[in-house]
């Protein structure tokens, strides 16, 4: 059945077909630990996650994003979308629901739990 959508896409060979992501929960929630341990256990986190990255993900061409950073993607695009088309009617509100959490994948984790 899947084959039926290739020629859509202008795929003409499953080898034309590379997985491409990973999406991983929220930059909030990465780490489970008490407030004490919070610092220590975000930088293992980001440590762990480098180190996949550097072994696997990017050998492999995958990039891994969290739901926030895909929501700050999308608010980017609708922005530029906005200026170029002068469209905002139907443009939906990507971060209504969104906290206000530091991103996990960044060079300094934050010190504190987002509250």
């Amino acid at each position: 059945m899947y084959v039926s959508i290739f020629p859509r896409w202008g795929i003409s060979s499953p080898s034309q077909v590379n997985f491409g992501g990973i999406i991983i929960g929220r930059d909030a929630t990465l780490v489970h630990c008490t407030q004490e341990q919070y610092t220590e256990g975000r930088n293992l986190a980001t440590q762990a996650f480098r180190i996949r990255k550097k072994r696997f993900y990017e050998p492999s061409g995958i990039r891994v994003w969290t739901w926030d950073r895909v929501l700050e993607i999308a608010e980017n695009q609708t922005a530029s979308h906005q200026e170029i088309m002068g469209d905002p009617s139907g443009v939906t509100d990507v971060t209504a629901s969104r906290p206000s959490a530091p991103l996990l994948y960044t060079e300094s984790p934050t010190t504190a739990p987002p509250e």
